[in-house]
C-alpha cells in the first residue's frame, strides 16, 4: 500500500489538505471561543458598575471612602490584573483599589504589543434629582455625583484558550489522520492498484509488443478503468497488426532509397564541377571589378564571403570562430565616434537596404583599404535572415576625390570643395533655421617672408598657420585655401557675437605660432573679415562682403577683425 508515486503525492496532500482545513476550522473555533469570553468578561465589569450604580454614587457623594473601596474591592476576583478607581463631581480621586502598581498597569495600555490585552469600561452617575435613604436619613442628591472606571486584563482568558488549543489540535489531528487514511486504503484498493497493473502492462509492451491482453474483472458493473483496460487491449492488438505491416513497407522503401541514392550521388558529382566552374568566374569578376560578396545571419556573423575576401582581410583574435561584419569593417579613425557594432545595430533593426560610402578594412598586412559597403535584406518566406552584399575597394575613386577637393600643399579644402560644403551648410540652414558665418583670412606681410626666408620657409608658414586654423574650430565647420596666402573659414549655426569670439581665438592661435624655419622674432599674425550669410544668399556675395571687411582690417593695422557692427 501507498508504494506508487501517485499514492505518495495523494497521502501528501490530502494530509496536507486535511491539515490546513483542521488548522483553519479549530482557529476559528477558538478565536470565536475567546471573543465570547472577552464579551462575557466587558458584560460582567459592566452588570456590576451598573448594580452598585446607586450606593457608589451616594458613597462618593458623602465621601465615605470605606464603602467605596468594598465596592471597587468587588472587581478583584475578575482578573489577575485590575484597576477600579472612583472620582468625585469635580474629577478628584476618591478611591483607587488595584491589584497592580497604577503605572505598571498604564504603561501596559500604552504599549504597542500588550495594549489590546486590557478593556476600559467607565461610567458617569448623574442622578438628576434624586432622594435615597441611607441608614433611615435621607440623602438628596442632586445632578452629576462622579464616576468610576475599571480597567480589567483579558490576558487570563488569553492563556485559557492557549491551554485548550492543544488539546483540540490533537483530538482534530487524531481524527484527520484517521479520515484520511481511510480515504486512502479506499483510493488504493479501487484506482492505484489497477492504474500500476496497467502501466507495468504497458512498459512490458513496450519492449516486445508480443505479450498476453490485460486480465479484465469478472464484474456486472464495469468502472472506467475497466473500460480503459478493454481499450487498450484493443490498441495493443492494432499496434502489433500495423508494427508488422510498417516493417514490410520499410524493407521496400529501404530498397528504393539505395537506387535513388546512386542517382543522387551521380547528380552531385556533376553539380559540384558546375560549381567550381561558377565560382572560378565570380573570383575572375571580383577581381576585375574589385568588389567581393558577404553573407551574415540576423545578428551580423558573416555566414560566408568571397575567397577574396576571406584571404585578404585582417581577423582580430576574438577567441572564436564567429567573425562578425562589424570586425571586418570599420569607420574612419577620424569619424569613430561611434563603434561600428552600434551603426550595424541600427541597419539591422530597420532591415532596409543600405549604402555606407566611407568605410574602411584592414587587410593582411594591416593597411587601410577605403572601401563602400553595400547591404540588402534576406527575406525567406517572410522571414528576416539576415543580409547579403558587396564590399567595393574606393581607394582610388576616394584619392582622385581628395586631389580635385584639397589644397595640395596644406591638405585644407580648395575652393572648389568650398563651394560644394557652402551649399550643403546653406540647404541645413534653411531646413533647421539658423544662421552660418563666413570669415577670410590674409597672412599679414607674407610676401617679405618669402623674399626674405624663400619659399620653403613660406609653405612651413603657410602649413602651420593651416594646422591652427583647423585646430580652432570644429568638425563640421570648413576651413578652406583658396589663394597663396588667402584661407576661408565657414562655421554652421553661429551668432555674429560667437563668430566674432571664434575670429579673435584665431587671432592669438595665429600669434603664438613660432615655426622652427623662422626666425623667433619674426611674428605671424593674420587679418580677418567676417559677416553672417543670408539664408538665400550665394557663396560669391557673402565672400565679397568678408573681403571687404578683410581690407578694412589691414587698412586699420592689420592683425585686427573687422564686421559690420549694424
Amino acid at each position: 500500500m501507498f508504494q506508487g508515486r501517485l499514492s505518495k503525492k495523494l497521502v501528501f496532500c490530502i494530509m496536507l489538505i486535511s491539515g490546513v482545513f483542521t488548522l483553519l476550522s479549530t482557529s476559528y473555533t477558538v478565536y470565536h471561543d475567546y471573543r465570547n469570553r472577552i464579551s462575557a468578561l466587558e458584560q460582567q465589569v459592566k452588570d456590576i458598575v451598573d448594580s452598585y450604580e446607586q450606593p457608589l454614587g451616594v458613597a462618593i457623594y458623602k465621601s465615605q471612602t470605606l464603602i467605596v473601596t468594598l465596592i471597587l474591592e468587588t472587581f478583584r476576583g475578575l482578573s489577575d490584573e485590575y484597576l477600579a478607581a472612583a472620582k468625585d463631581s469635580d474629577g478628584k480621586n476618591v478611591m483607587t483599589v488595584a491589584n497592580i502598581e497604577q503605572d505598571e498597569i498604564m504603561g501596559k495600555m500604552n504599549a504597542l504589543g500588550t495594549r489590546n490585552n486590557y478593556f476600559t469600561y467607565k461610567k458617569e452617575i448623574d442622578f438628576g434629582l434624586s432622594k435615597y435613604v441611607t441608614n433611615g436619613e435621607v440623602v438628596v442628591i442632586e445632578g452629576y455625583v462622579g464616576s468610576i472606571e475599571v480597567t480589567v486584563s483579558t490576558e487570563h482568558v488569553k492563556r485559557e484558550i492557549i491551554g485548550n488549543i492543544k488539546t483540540i489540535l490533537v483530538a482534530q489531528f487524531i481524527k484527520t489522520l484517521i479520515v484520511s487514511l481511510f480515504i486512502l486504503f479506499l483510493i488504493d484498493k479501487l484506482i492505484l492498484s489497477r492504474q500500476i497493473r496497467i502501466v507495468n502492462w504497458l512498459r512490458e509492451f513496450s519492449k516486445n509488443q508480443s505479450i498476453d491482453p490485460l486480465q479484465l474483472r469478472k464484474t456486472i458493473h464495469p468502472d472506467e478503468l475497466d473500460d480503459m483496460t478493454y481499450v487498450i487491449n484493443d490498441m495493443g492488438s492494432k499496434i502489433v497488426s500495423h508494427q508488422k505491416s510498417l516493417e514490410n513497407t520499410v524493407n521496400d522503401r529501404t530498397r528504393e532509397l539505395v537506387v535513388k541514392n546512386t542517382e543522387l550521388e551521380n547528380a552531385q558529382k556533376e553539380l559540384h564541377l558546375m560549381l567550381h566552374s561558377k565560382s572560378l568566374a565570380l573570383n575572375h569578376i571580383e577581381e576585375t571589378l574589385s568588389t567581393a560578396l558577404w553573407e551574415t545571419d540576423i545578428f551580423g556573423n558573416i555566414i560566408s564571403m568571397s575567397e577574396s575576401l576571406d584571404k585578404n582581410v585582417l581577423r582580430t583574435d576574438s577567441g572564436t570562430n564567429v567573425l562578425r561584419l562589424s570586425e571586418v569593417v570599420s569607420l574612419p579613425r577620424s569619424k569613430n565616434k561611434d563603434s561600428f557594432d552600434k551603426v550595424l545595430k541600427g541597419i539591422f533593426d530597420s532591415r532596409e537596404p543600405f549604402t555606407i560610402h566611407d568605410t574602411e578594412i584592414k587587410n593582411s598586412f594591416g593597411n587601410r583599404i577605403s572601401i563602400r559597403l553595400d547591404g540588402r535584406p534576406k527575406i525567406i518566406d517572410g522571414a528576416f535572415t539576415g543580409y547579403n552584399g558587396t564590399i567595393t575597394d574606393i581607394s582610388s575613386e576616394k584619392k582622385l576625390r581628395m586631389l580635385a577637393y584639397s589644397d595640395g600643399l596644406t591638405g585644407l579644402a580648395n575652393r572648389l570643395a568650398l563651394e560644394h560644403h557652402f551649399e550643403k551648410t546653406q540647404q541645413r540652414a534653411k531646413r533647421l533655421n539658423f544662421s552660418n558665418g563666413i570669415m577670410a583670412l590674409d597672412l599679414d606681410f607674407f610676401k617679405s617672408i618669402n623674399d626674405n626666408y624663400g619659399h620653403a620657409v613660406g609653405d612651413d608658414v603657410l602649413k602651420a598657420v593651416a594646422l591652427s586654423l583647423s585646430d580652432c574650430v570644429r568638425e563640421e565647420d570648413c576651413v578652406a585655401r583658396i589663394g597663396g596666402e588667402e584661407f576661408v573659414v565657414l562655421v554652421q549655426g553661429v551668432t555674429l557675437e560667437g563668430l566674432i569670439t571664434l575670429a579673435e581665438r584665431i587671432n592669438e592661435s595665429v600669434r603664438s605660432l613660432r615655426p622652427s624655419s623662422l626666425p623667433i622674432e619674426r611674428k605671424i599674425t593674420v587679418s580677418i573679415g567676417l559677416t553672417i550669410v543670408a539664408l538665400n544668399e550665394q557663396l560669391s556675395d557673402a565672400l565679397k562682403r568678408a573681403d571687404d571687411f578683410l581690407y578694412m582690417s589691414k587698412k586699420n593695422g592689420r592683425d585686427t577683425v573687422s564686421y559690420d557692427s549694424k
